[in-house]
């Protein structure tokens, strides 16, 4: 990567073959999808470290 590629610098004038497809995704709106991702993975996690593991399978096992 150098100063004119798109990933790197979104003001680079590259014309290799994935620039088109660099400026065509919406940022902004995938930044907003890895935020939710993260925070849903935070929520599971603490979720996970907080409730008391137990075997909802017992009392149909058993």
């Amino acid at each position: 990567m150098n100063d004119t590629c798109p990933l790197y610098n979104p003001n680079g004038t590259c014309k290799c073959r994935i620039c088109k497809q660099v400026h065509s995704i919406d940022m902004d709106k995938e930044y907003a999808t890895v935020i939710r991702m993260m925070r849903l993975t935070d929520l599971y996690m603490k979720f996970e470290k907080e409730l008391p593991r137990k075997n909802y399978w017992e009392k149909f096992i058993g």
